[in-house]
């Protein structure tokens, strides 16, 4: 979440969207994206990848 309280992004494994893979991800823009599940470590580099990123974009 950013200080303003919006999504920056979030991974889930809720099975609330049939239509998306079991891993997804929900992006600030508010879409949904499967996500490959890797194991934990994976998944969290990834996400960690992400919001840097993410951060990046916002602060430059």
């Amino acid at each position: 979440m950013s200080a303003e309280n919006d999504t920056l992004l979030r991974f889930d494994d809720a099975p609330h969207h049939p239509e998306i893979a079991h891993h997804h991800r929900h992006r600030s823009d508010g879409e949904i994206e499967p996500v490959a599940y890797t194991g934990l470590r994976g998944l969290a580099e990834q996400f960690l990848n992400e919001v840097n990123e993410i951060h990046e974009q916002r602060t430059d």
